[in-house]
């Protein structure tokens, strides 16, 4: 799991989502409420934007140099990342995290990723 597991992890499939505030004067039901926007920005201005991507332990299918073997099942492993963007769409630090749905007692424990490429659409 990644609690143990220290290999680099290559980042694809970015999905950017704008966070605005709804009010008075925007009624966008797509936008957060001002204490939805407070509580995932912790009121942070520089906030601007939710990503998520899919974080991956392979940059291909192959494994790391020398031996370039095909990586088996359980070496192979994909998170769901996702972090707060600045107006510049740099990470926030302290916002990005990672999420294991792979993991947990009724999940196949890596044998077999039923969940390879998680992202979030919107």
């Amino acid at each position: 799991t990644y609690h143990d597991d220290y290999r680099m992890l290559y980042l694809y499939n970015p999905s950017i989502l704008p966070l605005r505030r709804r009010d008075e004067s925007n009624t966008d039901p797509d936008d957060l409420s001002p204490q939805d926007l407070y509580e995932l920005t912790g009121n942070d201005p520089t906030v601007k934007y939710l990503v998520t991507y899919r974080a991956y332990t392979g940059s291909n299918c192959f494994g790391p140099d020398p031996e370039r073997a095909i990586m088996k099942a359980g070496e192979q492993i994909s998170y769901l990342a996702m972090a707060l963007l600045d107006g510049e769409l740099d990470v926030v630090p302290g916002t990005d995290t990672l999420i294991d749905l792979n993991a947990g007692p009724t999940r196949l424990h890596y044998w077999r990723q039923p969940m390879e490429d998680c992202r979030i659409f919107a």
